[in-house]
């Protein structure tokens, strides 16, 4: 009796690993694939599959399931060693829960939460040193508060935003100068 049941299970996660493993992946390059507005088309119609990228600048392969034309699912890219570079999600093409993303020394590199296509919730950034880079915190696409640090570790900017008006002050107020702590005019944290 009990081999009955492991036959039948067996055969049922056959049949639905051949019914579903037919989803279509297509390469970007394709000819078949065209965009039309915020559609992606392949062969005419709205693409229903995943569609991968490579994107040069930052040498990463880019994974995206569309249905219907739309990016709807995961979106991940995908750095040359394998290991993720992002991950993203979509719902009928809007962005919609965490999207995360990591730098190539797989450390951090932001953290973003999004609603309806805006931000919503508390967004993250990091240097690929590890360090806090920005803090922000949203509401329905309206931002609440941001922070920035340099590089060092010291507070840059810190701001609330009530009613369309920020209030605190720009980092160039309230960061004093310590004394001994001059800026290298080559350095990378006169830009920030």
């Amino acid at each position: 009796m009990k081999s009955a049941y492991f036959i039948l299970i067996l055969i049922v996660l056959c049949f639905l690993n051949v019914f579903c493993s037919d989803q279509l992946v297509v390469e970007e390059g394709n000819q078949n694939i065209a965009r039309s507005g915020k559609y992606v088309l392949y062969k005419g119609e709205k693409f229903t599959g995943t569609l991968d990228a490579y994107l040069e600048p930052v040498d990463v392969v880019r994974k995206t399931q569309y249905v219907n034309g739309l990016r709807d699912g995961l979106e991940t890219d995908i750095y040359p060693d394998g290991r993720t570079a992002s991950e993203r999600t979509y719902s009928k093409g809007k962005k919609e829960g965490t999207h995360k993303g990591w730098h190539e020394n797989g450390k951090r590199r932001f953290h973003y939460e999004f609603k309806n296509d805006q931000f919503d919730g508390e967004s993250w950034e990091w240097y690929s040193s590890g360090e806090l880079y920005t803090f922000g915190k949203f509401k329905e696409g309206r931002a609440i508060g941001r922070k920035i640090w340099r590089k060092s570790g010291q507070i840059y900017l810190n701001q609330v935003y009530f009613h369309e008006n920020s209030f605190g002050l720009p980092g160039s107020k309230i960061c004093k100068r310590v004394k001994g702590a001059e800026l290298d005019p080559k350095s990378e944290e006169r830009n920030l």
